[in-house]
């Protein structure tokens, strides 16, 4: 079985999400999609047999027989393995080495960290000591690292209940360069 994608779909006046890879445009006719608007799907065809997700940016996604696998980035940022609440794999990508970053180039100033992740470097950082309660700004993090290997944000997200508060601490474990296995040891 070949990649499968997620399902877009863009009632009128709604932008095409910037995190998925379908760039062309399905044209619905009106009457058609999930709330009977006929705007426009990416990543394939609407048909209203599909489980469809209605998400806060006002797109709707259907991730029917999607893995995420599936939503691998081309791009991914090597790292460890964290199993999510409903048993998916996901990469985590290190980005710290203690308090280092991992993940940068030199230049004749110092080693630079792409501008992509330095705010997520500095938010690892932040949290190196932390022992207190899984925030939201936590699962948040959570989900922009796993983004920077899938295609996949907060809402496809919520949608598979990929996070518990184990699973958002293993996740910035990861990302920090902890093994998953080490943070749910110190949650015991």
């Amino acid at each position: 079985m070949g990649v499968r994608h997620p399902v877009y779909y863009c009632p009128p006046g709604v932008d095409r999400p910037d995190h998925i890879r379908a760039e062309a445009p399905n044209r619905l006719v009106d009457g058609a999609g999930p709330d009977q608007l006929g705007g426009v799907t990416y990543g394939g065809i609407f048909s209203p047999e599909q489980v469809w997700h209605h998400c806060e940016p006002g797109w709707w996604v259907c991730l029917d027989g999607v893995t995420t696998r599936d939503l691998l980035r081309t791009s991914a940022i090597a790292g460890m393995r964290v199993r999510d609440a409903e048993g998916r794999d996901w990469m985590v990508p290190r980005l710290l080495d203690g308090e280092a970053a991992a993940v940068g180039y030199w230049t004749p100033t110092g080693f630079a960290v792409p501008v992509q992740i330095a705010e997520l470097v500095d938010q690892l950082r932040g949290l190196l000591d932390y022992r207190g309660k899984v925030t939201l700004e936590m699962a948040q993090l959570a989900a922009r690292l796993i983004e920077q290997n899938y295609h996949a944000t907060i809402h496809e997200h919520g949608i598979w209940r990929t996070f518990t508060p184990e699973v958002v601490w293993q996740v910035v474990g990861a990302g920090s360069g902890i093994p998953p296995e080490r943070v749910l040891a110190a949650l015991a």
